[in-house]
């Protein structure tokens, strides 16, 4: 059986168990660890690898049920950064992020280096549904151009840890 049944199958479990609406720790523990090897297969399966630039973090959602990876990826020599949210067992993205993390102008010399930085969410997983959910900074040319700035990633982050925290 697999890692990604094995969670559903524990999921719906505890989510047909009208008698204990509270889980168990012993119950949330083994849904984090079988969330653990679901992200773990799910990063392998793509080839992602942690090394100094990368790493992520999953968490299981007693909320939605869902197991989440938030991926991150980093290129030092373009001051370059992606984060990716997914559900690790149905491979669904719920949310994406590309921009820089160094935005001050007194310090890069280009006050308009993160105007492209932008983010999107979608609650339900649709990310090839426009407009998104949830949209932070650039949001393509039809509406502008640039709009992203030192705040971006963060308010991307702000709105994707909702998913990493219930």
């Amino acid at each position: 059986m697999t890692i990604g049944l094995t969670l559903m199958l524990l999921v719906a479990q505890l989510q047909a168990s009208a008698t204990a609406p509270l889980q168990s720790q012993g119950d949330t523990f083994a849904l984090q660890r079988a969330c653990a090897e679901s992200a773990h297969l799910f990063l392998g399966r793509r080839g992602w690898q942690v090394d100094d630039f990368s790493n992520y973090e999953n968490h299981f959602n007693s909320r939605s049920g869902k197991c989440f990876v938030l991926v991150s990826v980093y290129l030092p020599n373009e001051d370059f950064r992606t984060i990716d949210l997914y559900d690790a067992v149905e491979g669904r993205r719920y949310g994406t992020y590309n921009g820089h993390d160094i935005c001050d102008a007194s310090i890069t010399g280009n006050p308009r280096k993160c105007a492209v930085d932008g983010g999107s969410i979608w609650f339900d997983g649709s990310d090839s549904r426009r407009p998104a959910d949830f949209t932070v900074g650039f949001r393509g040319l039809a509406y502008g151009g640039g709009s992203g700035d030192e705040t971006t990633q963060r308010l991307f982050l702000e709105r994707a840890r909702v998913f990493m925290t219930q």
